[in-house]
């Protein structure tokens, strides 16, 4: 169970209006080390290159990484706390996480998928609330289908609904558009803005990509080597020099790669093109 906030103060937004992220973590030669107020509104883009920490900053919010210090507080709840002991398992976090490869059950229909979550769901959603998801994120038509016959937007969407299902109080999102081509990408990016102002859902994203930064988020959260080198509101973060420090590396290995692209051999990483950090 989550636990009352306790009497240590932590600086920054007000527990009620915030989700606290502080401490550290190892994994293998990694560590992250962090310390966020980031408020419970709106959207937050995480931002940074490949091997950042991003996802597991998404993961560790959502129980699924033990912090070796520090503390996790959503809303005035202490999801996690190091010294004290405290950890909230991941299914009473009250968070739902959507992963890049979505993750969703084989052996269900879509139409299963999305019944396990409102299930699991606390307070439970009547069969009405499946339907007006599915309307909203246009897989209605798709919901007696199997995920095998899915397409990687399809399962974007569907692994959305099914986050959206278990009724979170905070929706992470790590690399949803990956799957997704130009157009497909900006029409979910602008179903993701329809859903935080239908709902008030907060939610963070993770993304390579500056033009995801700038349409879609509230807030940013700049990472660079486990560590986070900027926080706040996307127009006084994108305009920082952290922030562009980390488009200048993106630029100059997209250049790298371009110009040396004969010589790489097979394996090597891909052009990214403008505005993306590479992956």
């Amino acid at each position: 169970m989550a636990a009352a906030l306790g009497p240590r103060e932590d600086a920054g937004l007000s527990p009620p209006d915030a989700l606290h992220v502080s401490g550290t973590l190892t994994r293998g030669d990694f560590a992250l080390s962090v310390r966020l107020d980031i408020p419970l509104k709106g959207v937050t883009a995480v931002f940074g290159p490949s091997g950042a920490g991003k996802s597991m900053l998404l993961a560790t919010i959502a129980g699924l990484h033990k912090l070796a210090s520090g503390r996790v507080v959503l809303a005035g709840r202490v999801l996690e706390d190091a010294e004290s002991g405290v950890r909230t398992a991941p299914h009473q976090r009250d968070v739902s996480l959507v992963f890049q490869e979505s993750r969703l059950f084989p052996h269900l229909t879509v139409r299963g998928n999305l019944d396990y979550a409102a299930r699991r769901a606390t307070p439970k959603l009547a069969l009405p609330a499946i339907e007006e998801i599915a309307r909203r994120l246009e897989i209605g038509e798709l919901l007696g289908r199997q995920v095998r016959d899915l397409s990687g937007g399809e399962r974007s969407r569907v692994a959305l609904a099914r986050a959206l299902l278990s009724a979170p109080s905070l929706l992470l999102l790590d690399e949803p558009f990956a799957a997704l081509d130009g157009r497909r990408r900006r029409a979910f990016i602008a179903m993701l803005l329809e859903l935080n102002a239908a709902t008030g859902l907060p939610m963070m994203v993770v993304t390579h990509t500056v033009e995801d930064v700038a349409d879609l988020s509230d807030h940013v959260v700049a990472m660079k080597g486990g560590a986070v080198v900027a926080s706040g509101k996307a127009g006084d973060v994108m305009g920082g020099t952290g922030f562009q420090a980390l488009l200048d590396r993106g630029i100059s290995a997209h250049e790298s790669t371009q110009t040396g692209s004969q010589a790489n051999p097979a394996g090597a990483a891909a052009p990214s093109g403008p505005g993306r950090i590479p992956c």
